[in-house]
């Protein structure tokens, strides 16, 4: 099952591959995928990143684990030079959930604000 995780890792693996100038022909091999389609599908946030592609990931690029999986700068992925920017379906879909949930923290947040208003109002009558 794909998570919004595996299409952060897709991200960030498709900018530390072209920040090194290295074509997916010449790694896909190297992380164990059977073919470029396959590691595309990495990629493009299609295939989920388990413990043994994060490990491989690391070894092919000689950074710790913890590196590539540390939270990504969303900035920083669209305004590197070399960065691959690709808008997909799944991206999009994520962030509009993520809007989503931070308009309606907002809303409850106002709406709890409202109430205690009222009870701080019937309390000084009171």
């Amino acid at each position: 099952m794909i998570q919004n995780t595996d299409i952060l890792y897709a991200q960030k693996l498709r900018h530390l591959r072209l920040s090194k100038n290295i074509k997916q022909e010449a790694i896909f091999k190297q992380i164990g995928f059977e073919s470029q389609q396959a590691y595309s599908n990495l990629e493009n946030g299609k295939t989920h990143f388990t413990d043994d592609i994060l490990n491989k990931i690391a070894k092919v690029f000689g950074i710790d684990v913890s590196e590539f999986t540390k939270p990504v700068d969303h900035v920083m992925l669209n305004h590197s030079p070399n960065a691959y920017i690709q808008s997909n379906h799944n991206n999009n879909d994520f962030i509009e959930k993520m809007v989503h949930s931070y308009e309606s923290c907002i809303k409850a947040k106002d709406e709890l604000i409202e109430m205690l208003k009222k009870e701080i109002e019937m309390l000084k009558k009171a």
